[in-house]
């Protein structure tokens, strides 16, 4: 009878270790949950800032491809005001040769 008593003393104290054990194991499974969920969390958060940061960044690029496209289609609006003050121009070269051929060949 005491060797079965101090027999399950025995189990008894090594299953009390066991639970202990398993209960740590427990809590530092829980805390390593927790930390990899705060880390978790740092990582979405850093993601959505990067994507407000993509948002931003693409927002400004279209804003300098709108002023771009802008001043291109000004420069095409300039160039061809000039085109079309250069075309006067020549016109008015084309008949001041063509009257003074005229004249010259009156003369």
């Amino acid at each position: 009878g005491h060797e079965r008593d101090r027999h399950a003393k025995g189990l008894t104290a090594r299953l009390d270790e066991v639970e202990s054990a398993l209960a740590t194991s427990d809590q530092e499974r829980d805390r390593h949950a927790k930390s990899l969920t705060a880390r978790l969390n740092g990582v979405e958060s850093a993601l959505a800032t990067n994507g407000h940061e993509r948002d931003r960044h693409a927002k400004g690029l279209t804003a300098r491809l709108d002023e771009v496209e802008s001043a291109l289609a000004t420069s095409d609006q300039e160039r061809d005001r000039h085109a079309k003050s250069l075309t006067a121009r020549l016109n008015g070269v084309e008949s001041a040769l063509a009257t003074n051929g005229h004249e010259r060949d009156r003369h």
